[in-house]
């Protein structure tokens, strides 16, 4: 079942309205994997959504692009849900035990 018109605006609305709240607190860009947006793997087999997240979250725990925040973490909090979602939620703050 298809998202309507108005719910895709309004996901669009919150998109932009978080990309430009990343870009206010001075983040330029988002890192993402070799792979992201390629449906298949050069030799033609599939690649699974879940493979590329898991990717993805490899890359974010290894990301050293923010020193000061580096230095203290303990861990990187990628997220969890299913890998076929229409939409995604970014949520902007960690849990009380995570940093």
């Amino acid at each position: 079942m298809g998202m309507s018109k108005r719910k895709v605006a309004e996901a669009a609305r919150a998109a932009r309205q978080q990309l430009e709240a990343y870009q206010r607190a001075g983040i330029r860009f988002v890192p993402a994997t070799k792979d992201a947006g390629k449906s298949r793997r050069a030799s033609g087999e599939a690649s699974s959504k879940q493979q590329l997240l898991d990717r993805l979250a490899a890359d974010v725990a290894a990301c050293k692009l923010c020193p000061q925040l580096v230095q203290n973490r303990t861990q990187t909090v990628f997220g969890v849900g299913d890998p076929n979602a229409a939409i995604c939620f970014v949520g902007e703050a960690p849990g009380y035990e995570e940093d």
